[in-house]
């Protein structure tokens, strides 16, 4: 049985207070109304309820009236086996069931501080795939219409549940789950392709679990959560595929409603040890679709891109654009291979569908392939960081192109990876400078 240590329905914080102040008047450690703590109406008027039959009739109608009130109010339901777990006898003060807080003799609502022993004592990270995602994180792939999210979520998901390396690199063996909204025909197609491609693995296993509908994590999280702890054993990985389907109704460009549900997934990655994968679109300027919030509440963003756009079978990219605690890991180059998987019997039409594997040709050098001028301006950059202006400014002198010409080359060069936009230090604007190419870790080996 998967187990966490903070509530299972995470209650929010005055439902905290009315949990704490209903385990107190059952073990008779709050005896007067007075003592009540200052509740939301409704849950103020429970607390009182549950008070008298506690002082009137003890514990047998003290549950009398709880479960009666759990009928209008089904919440109580999951709050009632901590309501009965009793704080250990004689604690000064005493520890509530959210670790984050305890309660003073008093009664007051305290923050339960850390000391930096308490850090040091936390368990060090445990990569899931070696060198690009760690356990207990959040991760979110994004990228244009085209590009292979959910074949290489999907991909993800197969090797870590059946333990072999993705692209080369070790995973963890573990259970994944995938949360999917784009249609079970389609995944069908998707999943026999993928054994076929793997022949010699089944896919009559327990480590692959699928959520086959539109789960939306804001109305199901107590049902996602009870489930969890139902498993005997946490899923490693859970892939959200995707956001937008998973919360219908949600205006991504406002922080107030993309954050709370970042902050869910977030409790869940650190509360089972667990890594959530979010699959996300782009805008029309080719960025993360939404609010900064996507980039300020994940571990690891990962963009998904053409090695060449205009190339309709071109490589793609796995490329890394924020790592937390880690450096950017290397661009990971794989292809979508097309896999027959029948034939119609009476319309003669080919059933198909991909798989991500690694390129059959060797990987070029990232300046493979570009023109004299594409080679100048990639040079004229050097090796500190310049402006836009500055930038081009010399290159249309140096050069005589023009500025809609140095436009195309620098987006090219972008899009390669050979070059990066960087916050200038003191400066509303950005800047541009090369993109260092990270050595290859041990792990990745």
């Amino acid at each position: 049985m998967a187990t966490n240590t903070r509530l299972k329905a995470l209650p929010k914080p005055h439902e905290q207070i009315f949990i704490d102040t209903v385990r107190r008047i059952r073990e008779k450690q709050l005896t007067k109304r007075e003592e009540i703590p200052d509740l939301p109406k409704d849950m103020g008027e429970k607390a009182s309820a549950l008070l008298l039959a506690m002082t009137d009739f003890e514990e047998i109608g003290f549950w009398q009236a709880y479960d009666a009130l759990a009928e209008d109010t089904p919440q109580l339901r999951g709050w009632k086996d901590i309501i009965t777990t009793a704080a250990p006898p004689g604690e000064k003060p005493n520890e509530v069931s959210d670790e984050r807080f305890l309660i003073s003799q008093s009664g007051r609502r305290l923050l339960k501080l850390s000391t930096i022993e308490d850090i040091y004592a936390l368990p060090d990270a445990l990569p899931l795939i070696a060198g690009v995602l760690e356990a207990g994180s959040v991760s979110m792939l994004y990228g244009v219409s085209g590009t292979g999210k959910t074949f290489i979520g999907l991909d993800v998901a197969l090797s870590i549940s059946h333990g072999i390396p993705w692209q080369g690199r070790k995973v963890q063996l573990g259970t994944a789950w995938y949360i999917n909204t784009e249609g079970k025909r389609g995944l069908k197609k998707r999943l026999q392709a993928w054994y076929k491609e793997h022949e010699t693995l089944t896919p009559t296993l327990d480590h692959f679990k699928i959520i086959p509908w539109s789960l939306d994590m804001r109305v199901y999280t107590q049902e996602l959560i009870e489930t969890i702890v139902d498993q005997e054993e946490s899923p490693a990985l859970i892939v959200v595929d995707n956001f937008s389907m998973c919360t219908p109704g949600i205006d991504q460009n406002k922080q107030e409603q993309v954050a709370p549900v970042l902050q869910l997934i977030n409790t869940l990655a650190a509360d089972y040890n667990c890594h959530l994968l979010i699959i996300h679109h782009t805008n029309k300027a080719g960025d993360v679709n939404g609010t900064m919030a996507f980039r300020n509440h994940v571990d690891t963003m990962i963009e998904v891109v053409k090695e060449d756009a205009a190339d309709r079978e071109s490589p793609i990219l796995f490329r890394c654009m924020k790592a937390r605690d880690a450096e950017p890991f290397s661009d990971i180059r794989t292809e979508l291979k097309p896999v027959l998987l029948a034939i119609h019997p009476e319309t003669r039409e080919l059933i198909t569908s991909c798989v991500v594997i690694s390129p059959l040709n060797p990987t070029p050098s990232l300046q493979d392939g570009l023109s004299d001028i594409e080679k100048n301006i990639f040079d004229l950059l050097g090796d500190g960081t310049r402006t836009y202006t500055d930038w081009k400014k010399e290159c249309l002198k140096e050069f005589g192109i023009a500025k809609a010409t140095f436009d195309r080359k620098r987006d090219l060069l972008l899009n390669k990876g050979l070059i990066e936009r960087v916050q200038m230090p003191g400066k509303v604007y950005e800047g541009y400078q090369k993109r260092s190419q990270q050595p290859r870790n041990a792990w990745n080996e």
